[in-house]
């Protein structure tokens, strides 16, 4: 799934504020070195991901593999 919106800190870990579609995600595979900048800049960015529920595994963040 196409997910574009901006990476955030929440309590529990990080998540996705869903632009497209409207939806906040939960990751399941976090990077805290790779999502300081995004959380500090709130660049909005591209995502691919699997999608279960409301939670998702990233693929690529702006095309670029991840991690």
């Amino acid at each position: 799934m196409n997910i574009t919106g901006k990476i955030a800190e929440a309590r529990h870990g990080y998540i996705i504020r869903g632009k497209v579609p409207a939806e906040v995600f939960t990751i399941l595979n976090p990077a805290p070195d790779k999502f300081n900048a995004f959380v500090k800049s709130e660049k909005t960015v591209s995502l691919e991901a699997r999608v279960s529920g409301d939670s998702v595994e990233i693929e690529t963040i702006d095309a670029r593999d991840y991690p």
